[in-house]
């Protein structure tokens, strides 16, 4: 079973890579979206302002679970959850100082992120897992005549 869970550690790694650069690709294309709205280039759309908020808390827990891959999968899962808790500790910190410019939808990106994150790379290696697992039974079974 130890050997299994390693195999699986594996393909998480490889699967939190390639999120952490897709993450990345929508922090850019939101951030770009957002700076051709304000250059009179687009108009503002749904997308334009919440998808930089996805992307980066799904590059940063990626990220994370990456950088904290040595350890058991309870520090992973907690060290991933940074992202969305700084994100929205900064998104609701000036209802402290009285004023009211929180979107939740920005909040609800920021968990969307984290889930998508956590879910696709658990999901994708499990699956990748069972594949070559059942590839290498199939190998060695021998087929009856």
């Amino acid at each position: 079973m130890a050997n299994l869970d390693n195999i699986i550690h594996e393909e998480e790694k490889k699967i939190a890579i390639k999120f952490n650069l897709l993450g990345f690709g929508a922090e850019i294309a939101g951030g770009g979206m957002q700076l051709a709205t304000k250059a009179g280039l687009m108009d503002y759309n749904w997308a334009t302002g919440h998808l930089s908020d996805f992307g980066i808390v799904f590059q940063g827990s990626a990220f994370l679970y990456v950088a904290t891959s040595k350890f058991n999968k309870y520090i992973k899962t907690a060290a991933s959850l940074i992202p969305p808790v700084i994100s929205t500790i900064h998104e609701y910190y000036p209802l402290f100082n009285g004023e009211n410019v929180t979107d939740h939808t920005d909040t609800a990106m920021f968990w969307l992120g984290w889930a998508a994150s956590m879910a696709g790379i658990k999901y994708l290696a499990l699956r990748k897992t069972k594949k070559e697992a059942a590839r290498a039974y199939e190998l060695r079974t021998p087929t009856p005549y």
